[in-house]
């Protein structure tokens, strides 16, 4: 939101200037309090059923036994360490227009979103680069691990009254979607509705709000004294698969920045570039998408210490561009029609 709320005062300096002030050193400042954070806005407290899950399997179960009861997920090829340095590598993909307004055109169709073809596109490049062996193009293989996804979800909307855009602040929660698999029968479009319809659960019902605002009152009981936060992280670590929470984790701006189409501005977004860097515990690889003026942005960023070379890693996001516009242009797609198209890879 800041860089939109940028760029609209960029141009509205264009068409009305301001005087300089006397003192160009002096920086306006405002007199507006801060806004209210989520907790004072919504009730986020969790309910007594949460806080045993969640006392019971962050905090009772030791480490193996926690592991075992959970689903689980591919991390990545070399598991997490805390010993290892935190060093991020990125890759960056923007769609041209004729590609991106291809993808949006398809979605409508097909009943579903930019979104979801997102989420199943990079399941299938993750699958295809990393676990399956495409060297016998009449019969490809895959294993049988299966990924853990992770949404970021904007609560802005979904709280009464509804926050401001360009109130800035923590709105920000998560789900995840858990035991995804992709078999080589797996479909494409079929794959999109699933995690469509986790989506809607998760957003527009009672019981999924209402445990998207628990997740984030449940940082009212961590530990807040000098020290806590890093012991209680690195006993979180040590419980967790691969040393990381899910395989991936997924933010979309969404659509923004777009030029106005009845005047002409000085200032346009023409790659909505947005990123952020890997996370230490969340996921092997971040995702982070964005569209302005018909041009989408796909990011990726992760751990150096995730893999042994840089090489897969840099070929995910034109993996996924691939597979979406192949998507496209066929009513059934599936994971073994994806294959026939990628580069012989051994596992």
């Amino acid at each position: 939101m800041f860089s939109e709320l940028l760029v609209e005062r960029l141009n509205h300096e264009i068409n009305n200037p301001t005087p300089k002030s006397s003192n160009p050193a002096i920086i306006p400042t405002s007199n507006e309090p801060l806004p209210p954070s989520l907790e004072q806005r919504a009730d986020c407290r969790p309910s007594t059923t949460t806080l045993l899950k969640e006392f019971t399997m962050q905090l009772l179960l030791p480490g193996p036994l926690k592991r075992m009861l959970e689903s689980k997920y591919w991390a990545g090829d070399i598991d997490a360490s805390a010993k290892a340095p935190h060093e991020t590598l990125a890759s960056y993909l923007a769609l041209t227009q004729e590609e991106t307004k291809k993808i949006v055109a398809a979605a409508k169709p097909h009943k579903t979103t930019v979104n979801t073809m997102l989420f199943s596109a990079s399941m299938f490049a993750l699958k295809s680069l990393f676990l399956s062996d495409t060297s016998n193009k009449t019969n490809p293989s895959t294993t049988k691990d299966t990924f853990s996804f992770s949404t970021a979800v904007a609560l802005r909307n979904m709280v009464s009254p509804p926050i401001d855009p360009y109130a800035q602040g923590v709105y920000i929660s998560d789900f995840v979607t858990k035991n995804v698999k992709v078999e080589l029968q797996t479909s494409f479009w079929g794959l999109s509705h699933m995690y469509g319809a986790s989506i809607v659960k998760a957003t527009q019902t009672p019981q999924g709000r209402k445990e998207l605002l628990e997740h984030m009152g449940l940082l009212e009981y961590l530990p807040k004294t000098h020290g806590a936060w890093e012991e209680f992280m690195v006993d979180q670590f040590k419980k967790l698969q691969h040393g990381r929470e899910t395989t991936v984790r997924f933010s979309n701006l969404g659509k923004a920045w777009d030029q106005p189409q009845d005047r002409e501005v000085g200032f346009k977004v023409l790659h909505p570039v947005f990123s952020q860097s890997a996370s230490c515990i969340n996921s092997a690889f971040t995702f982070n998408a964005a569209t302005a003026n018909n041009t989408l942005v796909i990011t990726n960023t992760w751990q150096k210490s995730t893999f042994e070379t840089r090489e897969k890693a840099d070929r995910v996001l034109a993996e996924m561009r691939r597979i979406m516009l192949e998507a496209t242009e066929k009513e059934s797609y599936s994971f073994r029609d994806s294959l026939a198209g990628a580069i012989p890879a051994r596992l």
